[in-house]
């Protein structure tokens, strides 16, 4: 009923993205649009109040501060004469725009996205049947959303870099383990399809702990104002990129390597 689910769903998603409607103008899209006059700054703060929720005195200079430092980063780009994409190749940013591009090309490089696209499959491989695995993709997605809800609830407490990097080293034990259970040419025993399954569940939600939510975040804090636009759409374009490369190759790398070889 795949048609049907798409007729109910498109509507109901065009419905929720009308809620940006009701969205303020971005602040540095404001800057860049006019005048350094009061007239501009005074929309441009009130943009930016309504967005950081500023309510308290302390909020309100915070406020002031990014202001002024938008500002000052639309002065810096209307005077200078190149463009902010070739300004992302000066050697002052190398550092970050290496961190930016390579987080969200080993978030798709890690195969995690491949492992949804393929779950079905993957569960019928481990014995389940057809509906079985279907079922099962499911409860793998509802898993998903589960782990990402914990990684916002806790990525301002515990911190980047410890989730970041406990989160692959789960990733990287979860792979062995499957290789492990998988091997070529022997038919896996009912624990052994188990096993695997709870791999599966253990290597997804450590990656919504990590690499799912913790990149983007990255891409959007590592770099300074003035070339952050360009940053985050060379970034998205490395990413869908890598995305497709990997969907592209991840059946013939299975064809000739096997499973275990796939994880390995």
């Amino acid at each position: 009923g795949w048609r049907q689910l798409f007729l109910e769903s498109t509507p109901l998603i065009a419905v929720l993205l009308a809620g940006s409607l009701w969205l303020p103008d971005s602040p540095r899209w404001i800057a860049s649009r006019g005048d350094d006059d009061n007239a501009t700054r005074t929309k441009a703060k009130d943009a930016l109040i309504r967005i950081r929720e500023a309510k308290s005195d302390v909020d309100m200079v915070k406020v002031d501060e990014e202001l002024e430092s938008i500002f000052a980063a639309a002065a810096v780009k209307d005077a200078s004469t190149a463009a902010p994409l070739m300004k992302l190749f000066d050697k002052k940013y190398a550092r970050p725009l290496y961190l930016g591009l390579s987080v969200v090309l080993f978030q798709q490089f890690t195969g995690q996205p491949s492992v949804l696209y393929y779950a079905t499959q993957t569960f019928e491989a481990a014995g389940w049947s057809v509906e079985d695995a279907a079922n099962v993709s499911v409860i793998l997605g509802v898993w998903k959303l589960f782990m990402t809800a914990i990684a916002v609830a806790k990525v301002d407490s515990l911190g980047r870099r410890p989730l970041l990097l406990g989160g692959v080293s789960v990733i990287t034990a979860s792979l062995l383990a499957l290789a492990a259970l998988n091997s070529p040419g022997e038919a896996q025993t009912v624990a052994q399809a188990q096993a695997s399954v709870a791999c599966i569940f253990l290597y997804v939600g450590a990656y919504q702990l990590s690499f799912g939510p913790i990149a983007w975040l990255l891409v959007g804090e590592v770099f300074p104002s003035k070339v952050r636009s360009a940053a985050v759409g060379a970034a998205t374009l490395s990413n869908f990129g890598s995305n497709f490369l990997v969907s592209l190759f991840l059946p013939s790398v299975q064809e000739q390597v096997g499973l275990r070889g796939t994880y390995l």
